[in-house]
């Protein structure tokens, strides 16, 4: 008979822990993306509004007014690129990550 573990979902302690891993990491990149300046410290690109995320709740974005996005982050200590969120103002809503370059 096959455990859990055999799925590759280990114990529910370290499923627990895990978890609580992702939401401290997930409360670190909020307080990273909420951080308001008139311009992207990274692109330049001047603030344009802040729009509320459903999981990250209000963030202010940047560049406009087709396009805004939020402040590139790293999403992992290893990533060569940064990553920031699209919010499509044509459409009327957040697309995925959108990556750049780091140089």
């Amino acid at each position: 008979m096959k455990t859990i573990q055999d799925f590759g979902y280990g114990t529910r302690v370290e499923n627990l822990y895990r978890m609580h891993e992702m939401d401290e990491a997930k409360s670190r990149l909020s307080s990273l993306l909420a951080a308001k300046h008139e311009a992207c410290p990274v692109t330049g690109m001047p603030f344009f509004m802040t729009i509320e995320h459903p999981e990250y709740g209000d963030l202010p974005t940047y560049g406009g007014p087709f396009d805004s996005y939020t402040i590139p982050v790293k999403l992992t200590e290893d990533a060569d690129h940064l990553s920031r969120l699209r919010f499509d103002h044509d459409l009327g809503g957040w697309r995925d990550w959108d990556m750049v370059e780091c140089s």
